[in-house]
């Protein structure tokens, strides 16, 4: 028992390291995802002229390379679902982690014998090995959020120009549907962060 106490300890160390080093890592991936979907706002603005916006230079190119510039816009969507995917599964990781602390915590708070409201009083973190949950409605929702909005805006404006040069902006049905897909594009974030919580949770380890 000494020496699986001291595997413990050993273990208790190096995985509360881990957590924290990956939820680095996933602030680092979301500031550098961030800076690269503002590269091309800011070239825009950095290169662009004024008259640029009313006629003539880019709004012109963009009107007749309307196909190439949804794609190219829209790309970024799917770009930052990819990262969303990787960052979700670092959070994971990070929760796996917090969860097997939890069970090495548990394992010396039992074998100390204090009381149970005498431990609650000095533990202040837990010890069940469900928690925290992998799917974070007060957390970890509000990242997968930011990377909704900046994907689906990029992926609106996409389309937007797409149809600006079919002259589909004067139709109703082209804004209703527009707010559809933005509406799509959301529930798709939303979706797949739930998804892979899921599966960390039912499967990954059955």
């Amino acid at each position: 028992m000494s020496e699986f106490s001291e595997f413990l300890k050993t273990e208790y160390n190096n995985i509360a390291q881990a957590h924290f080093n990956i939820n680095t890592a996933v602030g680092e991936f979301f500031k550098a995802y961030i800076t690269i979907v503002s590269i091309p706002i800011s070239l825009a603005v950095i290169f662009a002229k004024p008259a640029d916006l009313h006629s003539g230079g880019m709004l012109d190119f963009l009107r007749s390379n309307a196909a190439a510039a949804a794609v190219g816009i829209s790309s970024v969507w799917l770009i930052g679902l990819l990262v969303l995917g990787y960052v979700i599964s670092l959070r994971c990781d990070a929760l796996l982690y917090a969860r097997t602390v939890n069970g090495i915590r548990n394992y010396f708070y039992t074998r100390s014998e204090i009381d149970t409201e005498h431990a609650r009083s000095i533990r202040g973190l837990p010890v069940d090995v469900t928690v925290p949950h992998y799917f974070e409605f007060s957390y970890f929702l509000f990242v997968i959020a930011a990377f909704a909005v900046v994907g689906t805006a990029y992926m609106l404006g996409g389309i937007y120009f797409y149809g600006l040069a079919l002259h589909w902006i004067r139709d109703f049905r082209f804004w209703r549907n527009l707010a559809l897909v933005g509406l799509a594009s959301f529930a798709v974030h939303v979706l797949i962060y739930w998804l892979i919580s899921w599966y960390r949770e039912h499967a990954y380890l059955a």
